[in-house]
């Protein structure tokens, strides 16, 4: 694998000495064929000029910040690597348009990224120019920020016309490419700032990761090493031999290192695509694995979870999985369930239990810590439920659980290993009060240093010192401090376990429960019970103060619930958690996809849904299931209640087929009318 000191150096001999080979193939869904534009080291290289130029241009220096606002695509990862040559500072931000809410998640992380990075550049698409800059000149949070109204706005496709119809272009980035020779001839950008990496925010307001050059190359080097030494047992091709693909958005960790940035040192082949395709045809997934015989794919759970649901519509396709021989699952907390029922799915096309391999990243460590497997198939312990609730680990072995058989469901679950640590990263599980290093098959926090390991949060001293400055009792003063993960696990025959973030830990009558282990449990048991289970997407569990201590509260994601039988799930949700763990609901919310707080990449925002639970915004599923018919109504309900409505109003029997332009309503009226269905449909 190729390790350098600088990028632009590197991307120019890559271009000399490996001109037409194509490292990135970007596929467009257009009228439901796809279409496939090849990049090589020679477009790449020559591209990343262009951006370098027109950043010069519009005089953007060493240190200033540049929103890179693009769609997923060849602009956006040339305009990110001209950055990075230029010693400017990436910020890669998804694109706002015009239907997302200005009070919605993407509009928020693009205001939080401008007004914390200061940035001096924002690079958008067509579409998006004239919104973000309407609302940066007149949103009350930006209009008093300091050289607002000198923000520059790039949009791509005017770069590339600028590039086609002006003669002097070529020219001046010739001379630039001299200029750039002389300033690179033996500089070492290792340490320099190459990009700003925005947490995902599911816990807290989202932090600027400061990421060096070094970093990126070495994150990209442990994940390579990682692959080389599976590869020795496996038949998993390395390097140019290599084809990987990722619909993972490339303003996040695992979209943008291990899809773009690590294809760059290991030459291995890498196939993009937009989340929005993945998004509007899921299965194309699956597809286009078989198609370019890929060897390396992966996402989070929920990605998997989406692929189990959809299987049944493969009745009469035939795809080739055979190849796809690492098939890795991160991001969000690792089932062993769901990636146990994708096997037995996928089974058929070619998918085996030795291509699964869950891992753990985070973005403080640039991507990720472990995920190094050898076994035929990834371990996993079973460990004691009422241990967990005293904060304490007990692993049943292997001769227990023989003797265990009957009990193993209710007193016991299973936790999915994430692999050895990846070289080049040293973890340890600690105990938070002692701050002293725990043994093998102890419980406590993950905390890591390494060549990965982030220097901090941007303009965030408080927190920097907090997360990233830890030392071990009676450590030596010298000695290279910890980043504190805030996650809960253990290590165990070298392997590393997570059970959950240590802030999301329900702590009920004196006794921990982990979220992830309740709703498993429930929709293990939905599954087992209702032939619509498909119908709750998601259980989120929760814990809410009512009267003085904490109680226990589910939210339900449901797509459809008008088909639902709610006073069965209610009292099939009840008892199976009082059988297994011996605790009672509060109270159980529904609220529809669309209404689940959630970050960009997927995450559930708990403390928001919590927040929401409090002040009623959802559905309780108490209230439906004592009067069904005033909450759960059909179309034909909703449109007579709504003609009703109008025809008390207007004072004349209105008709579905009424134009309501003819309406005789008036202003006042109409705010009456809208304010009644507002409270109604509440």
């Amino acid at each position: 694998m190729n390790k350098f000191n600088n990028l632009y150096r590197y991307l120019k001999s890559r271009a000399l000495n490996d001109s037409n080979d194509i490292l990135y193939s970007y596929l467009k869904l257009q009228e439901g064929n796809w279409s496939e534009e090849p990049i090589s080291w020679s477009d790449l290289f020559q591209k990343v000029i262009d951006y370098c130029l027109y950043y010069k241009e519009l005089g953007i220096e060493k240190g200033d910040r540049i929103i890179i606002a693009l769609e997923p695509g060849p602009d956006f990862i040339c305009a990110f690597y001209a950055a990075i040559c230029l010693k400017a500072i990436a910020i890669p931000c998804y694109p706002p348009t015009e239907e997302d809410p200005k009070d919605g998640e993407i509009w928020n992380r693009f205001k939080y990224s401008l007004i914390h990075s200061q940035a001096s550049l924002i690079l958008c698409e067509k579409k998006s120019e004239f919104i973000i800059k309407d609302y940066t000149v007149f949103s009350k949070t930006l209009k008093n920020i300091q050289n607002i109204l000198h923000l520059e706005f790039v949009v791509a496709k005017k770069l590339s016309k600028k590039i086609i119809q002006d003669s002097q272009w070529q020219e001046k980035g010739r001379e630039l490419i001299l200029k750039l020779d002389q300033e690179n001839n033996s500089l070492n950008d290792l340490e320099n700032i190459a990009l700003l990496q925005f947490t995902s925010g599911s816990i807290y307001l989202p932090k600027a990761v400061i990421l060096t050059l070094n970093n990126l190359i070495e994150n990209a080097h442990s994940l390579h090493s990682g692959l080389v030494s599976i590869s020795l047992i496996r038949d998993l091709p390395i390097g140019k031999k290599m084809r990987m693909l990722t619909w993972l958005p490339p303003y996040h960790d695992m979209g943008l290192i291990q899809g773009i940035f690590y294809p760059l040192l290991s030459q291995a082949k890498s196939y993009l695509y937009s989340p929005k395709d993945f998004t509007s045809r899921p299965l194309s997934w699956l597809q286009l694995i078989s198609k370019y015989k890929i060897h390396l794919s992966g996402g989070p759970n929920f990605a998997f979870k989406m692929m189990n649901k959809l299987r049944r519509k493969l009745k009469n396709e035939t795809l080739d999985l055979s190849n796809w021989r690492f098939i890795y699952s991160g991001s969000e907390q690792v089932q062993y369930s769901i990636l146990d029922d994708f096997i037995k799915a996928y089974g058929e096309f070619g998918v085996q239990y030795s291509s699964i391999y869950p891992c753990y990243g985070l973005a403080e460590n640039t991507l990720a810590v472990s995920g190094v497997h050898y076994q035929k198939k990834p371990s996993y312990q079973l460990v004691c439920r009422k241990s967990l609730q005293k904060g304490q680990l007990k692993i049943l072995k292997g001769q227990e659980q023989l003797h265990n058989q009957k009990s193993l469901s209710a007193d016991y679950y299973k936790i999915i290993s994430c692999g050895q640590v990846l070289k080049g990263t040293q973890v340890v599980i600690v105990d938070d009060k002692s701050r002293t290093v725990l043994g093998g098959g102890e419980l406590g926090t993950i905390w890591l240093k390494g060549h990965s390991k982030s220097k901090g949060y941007w303009n965030n001293t408080l927190d920097t010192q907090k997360i990233f400055k830890n030392q071990l009792q009676n450590a030596d003063a010298h000695e290279e401090e910890y980043l504190d993960t805030g996650d809960l696990g253990f290590i165990y025959h070298n392997e590393l376990y997570i059970l959950g973030r240590r802030k999301e830990l329900l702590i009920l009558k004196g006794k921990n429960y982990y979220p992830h282990d309740i709703e498993m449990i429930i929709s293990k048991k939905l599954k087992k019970e209702l032939e619509d289970h498909h119908h709750i997407e998601n259980v989120i569990a929760l814990s809410i103060t009512y009267t003085g201590e904490e109680e226990l509260t589910l939210l339900l994601e449901v797509k459809d619930k008008h088909s639902v039988h709610w006073a069965e799930i209610q009292s099939i949700i009840r008892n199976e958690l009082l059988r297994v763990l011996n605790i009672k609901v509060s109270s159980i919310w529904l609220a529809s996809p669309a209404r689940i707080p959630k970050t960009i990449s997927g995450k559930i925002k708990r403390n928001e849904c919590r927040n929401k639970i409090i002040h009623k915004e959802f559905i309780n599923l108490d209230e439906i299931v004592k009067s069904p018919k005033d909450l759960l109504l059909s179309k034909e309900d909703v449109k007579s209640k709504v003609l009703n409505w109008l025809s008390k109003l207007t004072q004349e029997t209105i008709e579905e087929n009424h134009p309501f332009l003819q309406l005789n309503i008036d202003s006042i009226q109409l705010m009456k009318l809208l304010g009644e269905i507002e409270h109604y449909f509440q």
